[in-house]
């Protein structure tokens, strides 16, 4: 019984220590030490084809980005020609594909972020990708820097006429003063297709859209333009952000395509174990920078403003199964069309596949619930049912990323990484 006692504290000592200390001790350009479940003469073969593989994944989900986003903007410059309720909530839906398709997108940032480390290649597009991520998706966002919010009707973009609406100038205008006075991506299209939408009346209505063509006698003494008005600016605004978006889209997928070549040849010399290690850490960096401290966190301190991630929508729980989705899709993808790569894995923690899938279909149920339903309130009873379910789904995912340390933990055993640990 003293021996089993003591196996299991080296054992916590070597997770606690792999967890908090040995992120980059195994990232070298040398082959694995011995120990890897693939002979050596399998090695090299097997990174490539596990990194073609990746690398395939991931250009499909841009592709797929970069046409949805194209699907929004077809969509929108054909209501913007007949606005009217359906056509509204049609575009608002192809807004939704086009969200979900880039939230799927985002385990491979975290991909790149842990391959930097070891690639100056990998550090230049991950530099790019985040410029473009910034423009693309940042979140919260202040709406009232953009167009009227309750109790302000003439505030924001639509109204300071100071600001001329062009693809230059809200390029230039995105988090001049402040990261959340946004002017590009995803979430100030998502504020302008269904506005504050937080209390009876705020949903925004196709009438705001509709080209206006006459000034009154007071615009006309004050020197305003048809394209001043109130309805044609937001008119504009809006197209000029979706083509931004296109174009941002565009350029992210290229980037991956352009670099691919390179990316093949970094994963290709790390070993196969070294992407199966590169691959839990991204899936674990996403669970904690997208769900945990980029929103759960945030909601269990009464931070719904920075928890909720499409607030106006009332969606973030399309992007919370989007997450997991890719993390399931991944593990799910074959090596070679014959292995699941949570097979792999099972290699070294034989329990990893069993408990995976149960505890990525369990956090997406309950993060489904939350985000469903939870909401701001003064009520104490309210307060407490809300940090009930926050903490459940916050248990839920670390559970998923216990399992991922488990078996990152194992893998580096195998590969020797841990040297001196008995």
């Amino acid at each position: 019984m003293q021996n089993r006692g003591t196996r299991s504290m080296v054992f916590l000592i070597i997770l606690f220590v792999c967890l908090s200390g040995c992120d980059e001790e195994w990232m070298t350009d040398e082959p694995a030490a011995t120990g890897s479940l693939a002979p050596d003469s399998t090695r090299n073969y097997d990174s490539v084809q596990l990194s073609t593989w990746y690398l395939d994944q991931a250009e499909r989900d841009y592709h797929s980005l970069a046409q949805y986003a194209g699907t929004f903007h077809q969509g929108l410059l054909g209501f913007l020609d007949n606005p009217d309720e359906p056509g509204l909530e049609q575009l608002r839906q192809l807004w939704l594909t086009a969200h979900r398709s880039y939230t799927a997108t985002a385990l491979h940032r975290y991909f790149l972020q842990r391959l930097a480390a070891t690639s100056s290649e990998a550090a230049s597009i991950e530099t790019r990708l985040n410029e473009l991520h910034y423009r693309v998706n940042y979140w919260p966002i202040l709406p009232g820097y953009l167009d009227y919010v309750y109790n302000y009707p003439d505030s924001g973009l639509i109204f300071d006429l100071s600001v001329p609406l062009s693809e230059n100038s809200l390029r230039s205008q995105h988090g001049v003063f402040d990261l959340s006075e946004v002017t590009t991506g995803f979430h100030v299209l998502e504020f302008l297709l269904w506005g504050t939408n937080n209390a009876p009346g705020m949903l925004r209505s196709s009438a705001d859209f509709l080209a206006e063509s006459e000034l009154s006698t007071e615009q006309l003494t004050a020197g305003m333009q048809v394209a001043d008005l109130e309805n044609n600016r937001r008119r504009e605004l809006l197209r000029i952000v979706s083509q931004i978006l296109l174009q941002d889209t565009n350029a992210i997928s290229e980037i991956w395509l352009q670099q691919r070549g390179d990316l093949e040849r970094v994963l290709a010399g790390l070993g196969r174990d070294h992407v199966l290690l590169l691959l839990l850490d991204s899936q674990d960096e996403l669970l904690t920078r997208e769900l945990l401290t980029g929103s759960l966190y945030l909601l269990l301190n009464g931070d719904y403003v920075g928890g909720i991630q499409s607030p106006f929508s009332h969606s973030s729980q399309n992007s919370a199964v989007s997450y997991l989705a890719s993390v399931e899709n991944l593990l799910r993808g074959t090596n070679g069309g014959a292995t699941e790569v949570a097979a792999l894995y099972d290699a070294f923690y034989p329990e990893f596949s069993r408990t995976i899938f149960q505890q990525l279909d369990s956090g997406r149920e309950c993060l489904v619930v939350l985000y469903t339903t939870v909401e701001p309130s003064v009520d104490p009873a309210a307060q407490v049912r809300n940090e009930q379910a926050v903490v459940e789904c916050i248990n839920l995912l670390s559970n998923t990323k216990n399992t991922f340390a488990i078996a990152r933990v194992s893998l580096a055993l195998s590969m020797g990484a841990l040297n001196g640990v008995p």
